[in-house]
């Protein structure tokens, strides 16, 4: 073939595409393999970028906790094979293999290996020791950052196999389990952190509200500017998700929609049941909180349950609860004598913003 020399070609949107020089050749990796082109500078392409990205990954700094990557996913951890022991347990398999054995060529082995091999046969109690479970929980408990969610995970009031519920059932992308994860932790930049951890010369305040220190708790539910965008919009889409299961459970809805989709009905009804969504509930006398975000009341079976919702931070779930107890006492009572009816529950549904949960949400389930 003959190498010609042509003009650059221009598209129907009048894009005119650059004609390659003689001398050069396609930047695209692919394109040079396929022509036999330039061979050693695609190695060198492809040499130049692996050491810029090894460089970078050097230079991740590895705040994360070690100890979660390799606990179980029902404890709270990633549920990751950790190399190390399954070395040390293949060591101590082999080693209780040839103790435990009476052929002559099975002694003579032990009898033999004085440190020549890992299993060191003929030294007695020579155990091979492995990592527990339980020696990674002490570890994470020990860390300044990360030990805080340990605490708030492992308390008397939480619910831990509910609370990590959502790691057992993997249906999240890996990288958004490990931002969360990254949440819990407490090693997300936030001004605060690059400040007094990494020690960076930057100024420690929310870059949205400019008034306190920008830590991870004030980000998640305590910046002002936040509340009525962010944090409003998270609880709603738990409430949508509890009003479309009620309206499912009890036949007022047909098929399910994904809850950023759905919009609920202002009620639904259908016989003797009815599901309000955040409407104001009329009484004989004026109730001081009267609107809560659900409530479904049936009247044949006579009862009503009074169900309202909060995401707090994970120290004040168990405060969060009884606030929402008692806020709705008096709703609860004058529902009961107004409409006669035998029962009358309130039911607050709390999750923290890190997925915590509280033993006595089954009573509300």
């Amino acid at each position: 073939g003959k190498l010609e020399e042509n003009n650059n070609m221009q598209l129907l949107n009048r894009i005119e595409i650059q004609a390659l020089d003689p001398e050069k050749c396609y930047k695209y990796l692919g394109m040079q393999q396929l022509l036999n082109i330039t061979a050693m500078k695609a190695q060198e392409a492809v040499t130049a970028t692996f050491k810029k990205r090894l460089r970078l990954i050097m230079k991740t700094q590895l705040t994360a906790s070690l100890a979660r990557l390799y606990l179980p996913r029902k404890v709270g951890g990633r549920g990751l094979l950790n190399l190390a022991d399954l070395y040390r347990r293949q060591e101590a398999g082999l080693q209780d293999y040839f103790l435990n054995k009476e052929l002559p060529i099975h002694k003579a082995a032990v009898r033999a290996d004085k440190g020549y091999t890992p299993l060191f046969l003929s030294k007695e109690n020579h155990p091979i020791e492995s990592r527990t479970v339980q020696s990674r929980l002490d570890e994470w408990s020990t860390k300044t950052l990360h030990r805080r969610f340990y605490a708030a995970l492992h308390n008397e009031n939480i619910d831990v196999e509910v609370s990590t519920a959502w790691l057992q059932e993997g249906s999240l992308f890996p990288e958004t389990e490990g931002f969360a994860l990254a949440i819990q932790d407490q090693i997300v930049a936030t001004n605060n952190y690059r400040k007094y951890i990494i020690n960076e010369n930057v100024p420690d305040k929310c870059r949205f509200c400019g008034t306190t220190n920008e830590r991870i708790q004030h980000i998640t539910n305590g910046c002002p500017v936040l509340s009525y965008t962010e944090y409003l919009q998270r609880h709603n889409n738990v409430a949508k998700i509890i009003h479309q299961q009620l309206g499912k459970d009890r036949g007022l809805l047909a098929e399910e929609t994904p809850y950023f989709k759905y919009q609920p009905a202002r009620m639904l009804q259908k016989d003797d049941v009815k599901v309000n969504w955040d409407e104001p509930i009329v009484t004989d006398r004026t109730v001081a909180h009267n609107r809560p975000d659900i409530l479904v009341m049936d009247w044949k079976n006579k009862w009503a349950d009074i169900i309202d919702i909060a995401v707090p931070n994970d120290e004040n779930v168990s405060r969060a609860w009884s606030e929402k107890v008692q806020k709705y006492q008096d709703l609860a009572i004058d529902l009961k004598h107004v409409y006669r009816l035998d029962k009358v529950r309130v039911m607050p549904i709390i999750i923290s913003v890190n997925g915590l949960v509280l033993k006595v949400i089954h009573e509300s389930l």
